[in-house]
């Protein structure tokens, strides 16, 4: 992070993310991630002189972020351990809580100087359909609830893929499995 540019306030291991300043100007806020392309991480500040804080860790996954209309609290949007995002807070001394319970994922957009949130709904269901060779007709070969990365063996009868959902566990999952024939239990 530099302001103003050139001059550096803070060089994160990996990434950072939803940088945004609080209401008087003088703290950055953003989401703080180890590692390239995985939104795990913590909610972090840091001043205008560089001073840096972690004030949460170890979050699952972190997406969206906004201060508060009195800057006292950074709201953010966060699975502890998988799961669905939701809305938590934290003070500048560190005190987190959770605000939005929700079925669902919910992404904090914004706060309004009134107070009022925009949020986002972002559930999502990735299907990785396969017609794999002499099958008729494509099949769904997804896995749990976030296969990706698809790639398919050269003679196209194995898929391997990973999938971060939650079920999958806290370093994900890599699998790989036959495309066809299906396998259809003998009566």
């Amino acid at each position: 992070i530099e302001l103003p540019i050139g001059h550096l306030l803070y060089q994160a291991g990996g990434y950072v993310s939803d940088l945004r300043f609080s209401p008087n100007g003088e703290l950055l806020a953003f989401l703080e991630h180890p590692s390239r392309w995985d939104d795990r991480g913590s909610v972090s500040v840091v001043d205008l002189q560089g001073n840096h804080r972690i004030l949460t860790q170890g979050y699952w996954g972190l997406e969206g972020l906004a201060w508060s209309p009195d800057g006292e609290r950074v709201i953010f949007s966060g699975a502890a351990a998988g799961g669905f995002y939701q809305v938590h807070e934290v003070t500048l001394d560190g005190q987190a809580r959770l605000v939005l319970p929700s079925a669902g994922t919910v992404t904090i957009q914004d706060v309004s100087p009134g107070g009022s949130w925009l949020l986002t709904r972002d559930d999502q269901f990735n299907r990785m359909m396969v017609k794999g060779p002499g099958a008729k007709s494509e099949r769904d070969l997804s896995w749990l609830d976030n296969s990706e990365t698809p790639v398919l063996s050269g003679d196209g009868q194995w898929l391997a893929f990973d999938d971060e959902g939650a079920d999958a566990g806290a370093n994900y999952a890599s699998m790989i499995r036959k495309t066809w024939p299906e396998i259809i239990p003998h009566l």
